[in-house]
């Protein structure tokens, strides 16, 4: 990372204490997506009216927000005269021959400062309301976001099986937390106590979905892939009369592969007869994204638009693909499925077009569970571990993604290893630089520290003292 990119990433981090962001947009109420309804408004008001040689039309749809926001104003025919008396006083006292009495036309400058008078004369009016006044919003978030973010930060570390990891999460700006994650070192199956699973899910219209798969979703994948074990080693005996059916049957990576995609479509599946999900009372969603590390392999996991990274050599070496409405592959299912994208959104509602849960879009007659509007089913990518290259993987939402490219974040929290091992602390920096680099989602992330990870160094560690004491005073210097 370049100095500039440095002191710009640190500066966000270290003006946490003195800067505050502004909210933008309208108010929430209800189940919204972002600031959406799971359904358009599509009643309309309408009015119309002549006179004065013209005619007008107006029309007004509140569409897919939570609340309609929009006002209009038609007068034909104006009440009375308002900023001619001024001009025409001035105008009387500079001719003796003028009538007093003879009506004083409006002139251009006359309705021109009449106009900008009467916004700065209602501005100020209307600071007199005293829910206005307060900054009271009687509890209500603005748009799907709080007025000040909530800071506070969930963190959770471990090691085992030759790695290391952090994690961080914050519900920032945000009206709720949905976000949740899955960390664990060693497998609860045969043959897998050398293997760990970690995945971060941003759930959406709730945390129902997210908070259930956090906590089940490894369970349906282990099972699925030990079901896929045990049907390939029954064909490889019944291919060989010498094999020893004792003998354990390796994990194969087609085996886990077919595991893990099986394991999602089941957890989806068995969501679904959850009764909130099924009668419609809870339509949340989540995406997921993970890794599963097997002592010779990474199988990254994605369904959504959350990410993971691998970082080797000093570089970012592979990324997940995001799941969009917008993608060829994706719009194609869609359409297939009787469905649109708008706003870039399925249907112009949902941004992504892979999800657990979100069964409002899975209900197509006759297509199965892979070819509805949005889609259960992972990619799954396989990578052959390289120990003396591999330095750390990243899982975050796209709540990070948002503000960094794979690059920028992997460049920073390399910059961050080389200052500190508290891999809770690099990661509540992660978030922290985030937020104030403008997120306004849920912030999730998991570090996976690799052996070959960056190591603290004391040079780095000294030029960070500096840039922090030069910050500082920079901060302090603006403040006086």
């Amino acid at each position: 990372m370049t100095q500039a990119a440095r002191l710009a990433h640190y500066s966000c981090r270290r003006y946490v204490d003195w800067r505050n962001k502004t909210t933008t947009t309208g108010s929430s109420g209800g189940r919204a997506m972002g600031a959406f309804l799971d359904k358009p408004k599509t009643e309309k008001h309408n009015s119309h009216g002549e006179g004065n040689g013209l005619h007008y039309g107006l029309s007004a749809m509140q569409g897919w927000r939570v609340e309609m926001e929009d006002a209009h104003t038609a007068v034909l025919g104006l009440p009375a005269p308002v900023a001619k008396a001024t001009q025409g006083s001035q105008a009387g006292s500079d001719s003796s021959t003028s009538d007093p009495s003879a009506p004083v036309p409006h002139t251009v400058e006359a309705v021109k400062a009449g106009i900008r008078t009467g916004f700065l004369r209602i501005d100020e009016h209307m600071r007199s309301f005293s829910d206005l006044r307060t900054g009271s919003s009687g509890g209500r978030a603005m748009g799907a976001f709080l007025d000040k973010p909530k800071t506070e930060k969930h963190n959770s570390h471990g090691e085992g099986n030759g790695l290391h990891y952090g994690l961080s999460s914050m519900q920032g700006w945000r009206v709720e937390m949905e976000d949740a994650h899955t960390a664990v070192l060693g497998l609860p199956a045969p043959g897998m106590t050398d293997w760990s699973f970690f995945a971060v899910y941003d759930g959406h219209a709730g945390s129902r979905v997210a908070n259930y798969c956090s906590k089940h979703l490894l369970e349906h994948i282990i099972g699925a892939s030990l079901v896929a074990k045990a049907t390939q080693g029954s064909q490889a005996g019944s291919d060989s009369s010498t094999s020893d059916p004792s003998a354990p049957v390796p994990h194969t990576v087609e085996a886990v592969k077919a595991g893990i995609r099986t394991g999602f479509l089941r957890i989806d599946e068995h969501m679904r007869s959850f009764s909130d999900l099924r009668n419609g009372m809870d339509r949340s969603g989540s995406t997921a994204v993970g890794i599963l590390l097997s002592p010779e392999h990474f199988f990254f996991i994605n369904c959504g638009d959350s990410r993971a990274v691998l970082y080797r050599n000093s570089k970012v070496c592979f990324s997940t693909l995001d799941h969009k409405p917008c993608n060829p592959r994706e719009r194609e299912r869609i359409q297939n499925a009787g469905g649109s994208v708008m706003i870039q959104r399925v249907n112009g509602s949902l941004a992504v077009s892979r999800a657990l849960g979100d069964y409002d879009y899975k209900c197509v007659d006759g297509k199965g569970p892979t070819e509805q509007l949005v889609s259960p089913e992972p990619e799954v990518f396989e990578l052959i571990r390289a120990p003396e290259q591999d330095q750390f993987v990243i899982l975050a939402c796209d709540g990070i993604w948002d503000v960094m490219s794979n690059e920028e974040l992997c460049d920073y929290v390399k910059s961050r290893l080389e200052v500190s091992d508290d891999l809770e602390r690099v990661c509540n920096e992660v978030v922290d630089t985030c937020l104030h680099k403008g997120s306004r989602d849920n912030m999730s992330v998991v570090l996976v520290s690799l052996p070959n990870a960056p190591k603290v160094s004391e040079e780095a560690v000294r030029k960070d003292a500096e840039l922090n004491k030069y910050l500082e005073l920079k901060v302090e210097g603006e403040n006086e």
